[in-house]
């Protein structure tokens, strides 16, 4: 899905006093249902677009809430989110990864998967959205991220301190500032704080799933074929078709996706090469092909993104 980006970035608030609140909560959350525990406190949410990042602030009272296969639909999936606790304490479901996040603690969910949360005291909190395509351009094992568990306080000082400083700054300053670099600082990060993180998957199939996007990244810019999954994990074809089906892919797809992320590095970091060679390099047929099949993963063009600021 194409993203309309803000020049300057922009921020909206609201109470628990607002007309259609509740309606306001789950749109500015990708679908999460709040339940609140009380009718005394308030619910206070801001909310800051810079580019294609958003930041989501809640203070809270006592709450629960949950995100059913009704509220994702028509949701658009093209984010990962981040969880931050500031204060108080959340137990958190997605996906089947399940954590209980203190105070400097963070937690990476999926706008594609269901899950639930409960808030038995009041806290507060911040839920960054970065585009998926920025976490799959830096690792294959977006999966294994996704259920890795918390982030250590000390992992998201930096990102904690820079929202803090949009916090705290006025409308006018911040309406004065350009997104696009705020938001690359933002996305560099997010890379610091889940650099590493990635434990060992105890699981047999995320071992076999870590063992086959590892020969897939060993090959690139050729292809991987089935048989060649098949032999190298010692399991039948019709199992390699199923190992992608379970992460809702085909293996054809995860390869076309690769050498689109790799290609992105290579638009930024090269740029004494042109487009068509790029292009070549990481096997497409023509830069026709190519632009063709990087307008429909990123919803621009690669030279569109070759101007941009990455990280």
């Amino acid at each position: 899905m194409a993203i309309a980006l803000s020049h300057a970035p922009s921020r909206s608030a609201f109470g628990a006093d607002t007309p259609q609140s509740a309606e306001v909560v789950t749109g500015w959350h990708y679908g999460w249902r709040v339940r609140q525990g009380t009718d005394s406190d308030a619910y206070r949410v801001r909310r800051y677009e810079i580019a294609d990042t958003e930041v989501v602030y809640c203070d809270a009272p006592p709450c629960s809430g949950t995100r059913t296969r009704g509220d994702i639909d028509g949701v658009d999936d093209s984010r990962i989110g981040l969880l931050i606790v500031t204060a108080g304490r959340e137990r958190v479901e997605v996906g089947g990864a399940s954590a209980e996040i203190g105070p400097g603690q963070a937690f990476l969910w999926d706008t594609r998967a269901q899950g639930t949360f409960v808030c038995e005291a009041g806290l507060t909190k911040y839920t960054v959205f970065f585009p998926r395509a920025v976490l799959e351009g830096w690792t294959p094992y977006l999966a294994d991220l996704l259920e890795a568990g918390p982030l250590a306080p000390a992992r998201t000082l930096a990102i904690r301190s820079l929202i803090g400083a949009v916090e705290s700054t006025s409308d006018t300053d911040l309406a004065s500032q350009p997104a696009a670099p705020l938001a690359s600082a933002m996305r560099e990060l997010l890379y610091l704080a889940v650099d590493g993180h990635i434990v060992t998957p105890s699981g047999h199939s995320s071992e076999r799933w870590r063992r086959a996007i590892d020969l897939v990244e060993s090959r690139l810019p050729a292809s991987t074929t089935a048989e060649d999954v098949a032999e190298h994990l010692h399991v039948s074809v019709r199992a390699v078709y199923q190992l992608f089906a379970d992460r809702g892919t085909t293996l054809r797809s995860h390869v076309r996706r690769r050498r689109l992320h790799r290609a992105t590095r290579d638009l930024s970091g090269h740029p004494e090469r042109s487009i068509s060679q790029i292009a070549a390099g990481w096997g497409f047929a023509d830069q026709a092909s190519f632009t063709k099949a990087y307008r429909a993963e990123f919803g621009t063009t690669p030279g569109a993104s070759r101007k941009r600021p990455t990280v």
